[in-house]
């Protein structure tokens, strides 16, 4: 099972309790929304719906809204979801999370591919006692950045120079960055962060970390560059740095 399987099938897991607890009579067709940033992780949220016996046409209605990269759109697209007045809303990466919270506080939100402590972003009370209508999971994603550094340090013990790329309009992306960071002083390794900023302009930043001479490349939590993620290795391998963990 793969961490996109994974995760979307722990995003299903906590939506069957909202849709369990509705308590609605037989034939009742469940409108599901869903709102993320890209569209990496929707199909295997719709299996995982589906294998729950949530089907489309007979017992599902799904509501989907994907921003494709355009963080600015997520406050309309969130707004335009509640309308629909869905059960549950799956919000998927923190800035849909954020746009959702904001645009409703009674219809039940599920959370997933959340980049930033929910706590701290003030998604939810605690993370043992939600409170609200926000639940779900948190990737943690600093300290999952972090912690790839090091295992990529242990299995390159030559590495002096990486490159990080990270897209610019994530508000995890800086949390992430400063781990990253921290982590890099620690094993003795200079860290080169270069900014996503159009999802289509992969080659140049390659490009620009080609003459950086760096040894290595990190790509940061971000359900963009997920989503983005053959493009990246293309783009990678054309530019061919020395390595791509």
């Amino acid at each position: 099972m793969d961490r996109r399987t994974f995760i979307s099938g722990m995003t299903v897991s906590f939506l069957a309790a909202p849709l369990a607890a509705a308590a609605q009579p037989a034939g009742k067709v469940f409108r599901v929304g869903y709102l993320s940033t890209a569209g990496s992780v929707f199909e295997p949220f719709r299996q995982g719906l589906r294998e729950l016996g949530y089907v489309e046409g007979q017992n599902l209605m799904l509501e989907t809204r994907l921003a494709h990269g355009r963080l600015d759109r997520l406050s309309a697209l969130a707004a335009e979801l509640v309308r629909t007045r869905p059960d549950v809303i799956a919000a998927v990466s923190s800035p849909a999370i954020r746009a959702t919270r904001q645009a409703t506080t009674t219809i039940p939100i599920v959370m997933a591919f959340s980049g930033v402590d929910p706590v701290k972003a003030g998604f939810v009370a605690s993370l043992n006692r939600p409170g609200g209508n926000v639940t779900g999971i948190t990737m943690l994603a600093p300290e999952l950045s972090a912690k790839r550094l090091d295992v990529l340090k242990q299995a390159l013990p030559g590495t002096k120079r990486v490159g990080v790329l990270a897209y610019q309009s994530n508000p995890g992306t800086a949390e992430q960055l400063k781990a990253v960071e921290s982590a890099a002083m620690r094993a003795g390794v200079t860290v080169h962060p270069v900014y996503v900023q159009q999802p289509d302009r992969y080659d140049e930043l390659f490009a620009s970390l080609g003459q950086k001479r760096i040894d290595a490349i990190l790509v940061l939590s971000d359900t963009v560059l997920s989503n983005d993620r053959t493009e990246i290795v293309q783009s990678a391998m054309r530019h061919r740095p020395p390595r791509f963990p």
